[in-house]
């Protein structure tokens, strides 16, 4: 449990945190953030399978789901296709 709380902070102090990464993180949330709006605003453009639930909240978590299983590049070429541009350094 010790190692693996270290090898935690080593991950989180060199990586997930590290400020050279701060850019891409965040445009990382705001491209999950605008696809889930726009998939809430309008369903259709999800696959078939995906449109399912009536209620909000299973609408929701469907939709977070679909989110959830994309690539980036999926997610990325959805967004350009749904809501605009995304700003991502070149060597992403």
């Amino acid at each position: 449990a010790a190692e693996e709380r270290a090898l935690k902070r080593f991950l989180y102090e060199r990586f997930y945190d590290a400020p050279e990464l701060a850019a891409v993180r965040a445009e990382a949330q705001r491209v999950v953030a605008n696809l889930a709006a726009a998939y809430r605003r309008d369903p259709s453009p999800l696959p078939e399978g995906w449109r399912g639930s009536d209620d909000e909240i299973g609408r929701m978590r469907t939709i977070g789901d679909f989110i959830a299983g994309m690539t980036d590049r999926y997610a990325i070429a959805r967004h350009e296709e749904l809501v605009g541009p995304v700003e991502l350094p070149d060597r992403f």
